[in-house]
């Protein structure tokens, strides 16, 4: 095991894929594996959930926020989410949504079975897009006006993924915004 422990990611996932580049930016030395690689993944985490962790002192963590946020905390970089509890709020907030409110969508959009619902969900994605570009005119980042944070890495890891699908040019801030995340050191790992 590395000195901070293992983080276990599945290659396809935008909650999870990441991950390993941000404990690597953050100067923290942790083995990143494919669950299907270790044979005793399901003994430890029963739920089968991935993301997880493993701490160097055997903590067992699920959840992409959970995990985002020990990350942060044992690194030196503690900024990123936030440096007072308002900024802290922001970050959180943030993260929610898109952890929670855009990926339903996104998923529930995924998986509509008749040409109106897929109309239907595709307008309430379009109305999170057009709320985050509207939020993005007035500010250089998402939780803080001008300070990057782990809502933007987060955010951008999602968004990246989903403009593979729905292009995301027509939102003029947004897109800016993505060009401008993706020239971050995380990214460079």
């Amino acid at each position: 095991m590395a000195k901070n422990g293992t983080i276990y990611i599945l290659e396809g996932s935008s909650r999870a894929n990441w991950l390993g580049k941000l404990a690597k930016f953050l100067d923290l030395d942790f083995d990143v594996v494919e669950p299907k690689s270790v044979a005793n993944f399901n003994d430890e985490f029963p739920l089968h959930k991935i993301p997880a962790i493993v701490t160097d002192k055997g903590v067992k963590i699920t959840e992409a926020l959970a995990i985002i946020y020990y990350l942060i905390a044992i690194s030196n970089k503690k900024e990123l989410y936030g440096s007072n509890i308002d900024e802290t709020t922001q970050v959180i907030r943030w993260l929610a949504f898109f952890n929670q409110d855009f990926l339903i969508g996104l998923g529930t959009w995924r998986r509509s079975v008749n040409d109106d619902e897929k109309e239907k969900n595709l307008s309430i994605l379009k109305s999170y897009f057009v709320y985050v570009d509207n939020e993005l005119k007035s500010r250089k980042y998402l939780a803080l006006p001008d300070r990057i944070t782990v809502a933007d890495i987060f955010t951008y890891n999602i968004l990246k993924k989903v403009s593979l699908t729905l292009p995301l040019t027509e939102y003029q801030s947004l897109s800016k915004w993505l060009a401008e995340i993706e020239t971050h050191p995380v990214f460079k790992n």
